[in-house]
């Protein structure tokens, strides 16, 4: 019986320096200006705060969610019914 060799090896990336884009023929802008990386190391202190921004507000709709589970828990266990917002709520569409 033959034996396993694993999947093949991927091909090699070319260097780094190849996959960048050219630099701007405009004098008025630096080299390199329009260098995938550049672009995002740039911008990326700029992406991250919608980012930072939802984290916060998930984890506040989280606790939002654990708290009024907790109280519809109680008014059940005291009441015997769900709480009025539930059994008065109708479809508004």
């Amino acid at each position: 019986m033959g034996s396993f060799r694993g999947p093949a090896a991927p091909a090699p990336r070319p260097p780094h320096d190849a996959t960048l884009e050219p630099a701007s023929s405009d004098p008025g802008s630096g080299g390199g200006d329009h260098a995938p990386h550049r672009l995002l190391r740039r911008h990326l202190p700029e992406l991250a705060v919608p980012v930072v921004n939802l984290v916060d507000m998930t984890r506040l709709l989280r606790q939002l969610m654990a708290d009024a589970r907790t109280r519809q828990h109680a008014w059940i266990r005291e009441h015997g019914t769900d709480l009025p917002e539930v059994t008065d709520w109708t479809w508004t569409a």
